[in-house]
């Protein structure tokens, strides 16, 4: 959120000052199911369905507010809908490999600290 602040007021300043933009809700909001699924996911297997699952949560849920923004591109239909997700699908790879990277040293830095704990 603080980069968001940095962005929006000094990157792309609008004249006024910009905490939040009208879209980023749905940002926020597939963040939050990442931390759901994170929460219920405690090792092994579950771990990889919760990567999955918030990653696909954040797809759709972010591609759904660019559908309903004012901005979008793609009329009010199903078949709107159904492009907007189209056009978002070149993101989605990238999102899921980063994901997973950031995923994969979080859980290295984790056992490496309770290793450290415990000696």
């Amino acid at each position: 959120m603080v980069t968001d602040v940095f962005i929006n007021n000094l990157i792309y300043p609008s004249g006024s000052f910009v905490l939040m933009y009208k879209g980023s809700i749905w940002t926020y909001a597939g963040f939050i199911i990442y931390a759901v699924a994170g929460h219920y996911a405690k090792s092994g297997a579950k771990c990889i369905v919760a990567l999955i699952t918030g990653s696909v949560g954040f797809f759709l849920l972010s591609n759904l507010g660019v559908f309903l923004s004012e901005f979008s591109l793609f009329p009010r239909t199903t078949l709107g809908l159904v492009a907007t997700y189209a056009a978002g699908l070149p993101f989605y790879a990238p999102e899921l490999i980063s994901t997973a990277l950031f995923s994969a040293i979080a859980y290295a830095a984790e056992i490496k600290l309770v290793a450290t704990a415990k000696a």
